[in-house]
């Protein structure tokens, strides 16, 4: 089955990836109006989440994560459960 990647779904992930930015001394995510009930969700999302992440990981002596999928095309907005997924994992 299809799973229906929401807007929701990425806030929640900036959320977690922010706490561990905080906890490794980093700012927090801009603000990304982009993400908003009803606006698609874009795979820049997704990039920068990863990207953001990783950074926060390896400063605070975690190793980076190697992700399943290669990941989205910034262009596109094909974002996969498993992207939002492995970033869940990712500040566990």
């Amino acid at each position: 089955g299809t799973t229906l990647i929401k807007a929701v779904h990425i806030s929640e992930a900036r959320t977690a990836v922010n706490a561990m930015r905080a906890a490794a001394g980093f700012l927090a995510l801009p603000a990304d109006p982009t993400i908003a009930a009803g606006v698609q969700v874009r795979a820049q999302h997704m990039i920068e989440l990863r990207f953001y992440l990783n950074e926060a990981r390896v400063a605070v002596g975690l190793p980076s994560l190697g992700f399943t999928d290669p990941g989205p095309v910034p262009a596109t907005t094909v974002v996969k459960a498993v992207h939002v997924q492995e970033v869940r994992d990712g500040v566990k």
